[in-house]
């Protein structure tokens, strides 16, 4: 194997790893898989600056979305402790952490082909919650009859994404080579 494909996989069961340690356990538990997939994101960017910044605007949408469809009962999520009773609980604030932070490692590959990204992440988005709540009734809560709206929801974030990374990375690199 060559090093992008050891990277590529790294990044996928590191970013695997965490999602069930978030959904599954304590949050103690999601520390040292998160912090090491943080690390090797960070040791594989190219441009660790822009890289975090874009990672943080799809977090921030990510979490805005959450709230919103939590406002609505859309899907009810149980915070896990009475620290944690913030409008959004941490735990899926970290998983939107990871998420941002695996987009240009583990799926940089869709960003080349839009139309494939907002099909694949309309459909995959609401299967992680679909499989969070099978897994862990305790921890999300969504009823089947309500997937639609969590379909619509990553619909939406897949354009933002794209908005983002089109931003962040095309034009920015338009900037830095002087293109018009």
């Amino acid at each position: 194997m060559n090093k992008h494909t050891i990277n590529l996989v790294t990044n996928v069961v590191l970013f695997q790893a965490t999602w069930f340690s978030l959904v599954m356990g304590p949050l103690w538990l999601a520390v040292i898989p998160l912090t090491t997939l943080l690390i090797h994101a960070g040791i594989c960017s190219d441009n660790a600056k822009r890289e975090i910044a874009f990672a943080f605007c799809v977090m921030c949408f990510g979490v805005i979305c959450d709230s919103i469809m939590m406002t609505f009962n859309i899907y009810s999520l149980q915070p896990l402790s009475v620290f944690d009773q913030s409008l959004l609980p941490s735990w899926l604030i970290l998983l939107w952490v990871a998420f941002s932070m695996s987009l240009k490692h583990s799926l940089n590959w869709l960003f080349s082909m839009p139309k494939v990204m907002l099909i694949i992440l309309t459909i995959v988005g609401p299967a992680s919650y679909y499989a969070g709540a099978q897994l862990n009734p305790q921890r999300i809560v969504i009823e089947l009859d309500l997937i639609y709206w969590v379909m619509i929801q990553w619909a939406v974030l897949s354009l933002i994404i794209l908005g983002l990374h089109e931003a962040f990375y095309n034009r920015a690199l338009e900037k830095e080579v002087g293109v018009q």
